[in-house]
């Protein structure tokens, strides 16, 4: 039997020329029963259905975006862990306009931003600053 339910959204995932999969997307209303919540989607790929939770998986937005990529990039990259860097943990810095601040402690826990890279805010003198924190390197805890 035929799906009788209609997707609102439909990706053709395509790379070097060649078709790499068929991405559907049906709103989580079309299934009342299994209360998946507004807003969210079933995603059916090349004909079959995405349920990495279960029978009935439902997706947001940002994971149907990253589900994409995973089709597209089959190695790509994983997200990185969260650094351990412990508010007022002394860390190792270079700043290029302060070559002599060698030093620094954690101001505020880690960020990740929407670029998917992990920030920390460092107190250094002069007041804190957002660093990179694949560039800072945890010295102490305290």
């Amino acid at each position: 039997m035929s799906e009788q339910r209609q997707k609102t959204h439909s990706i053709l995932l395509r790379a070097g020329g060649k078709t790499l999969a068929s991405l559907e997307l049906f709103p989580s209303g079309q299934w009342p029963e299994q209360s998946g919540g507004s807003g969210l989607f079933r995603a059916r790929i090349n004909d079959v259905w995405h349920s990495p939770t279960g029978q009935y998986s439902f997706l947001t937005p940002a994971a149907v975006g990253e589900l994409a990529v995973a089709l597209l990039f089959e190695d790509a990259p994983q997200e990185e862990p969260e650094p351990f860097l412990p508010h007022k943990a002394e860390v190792k810095i270079y700043l290029e306009d302060m070559p002599m601040v060698s030093r620094g402690w954690v101001h505020a826990p880690p960020h990740q931003e929407r670029d998917g890279r992990w920030y920390v805010w460092v107190w250094v003198p002069g007041g804190p600053r957002k660093l990179p924190a694949s560039d800072v390197t945890l010295r102490r805890v305290m």
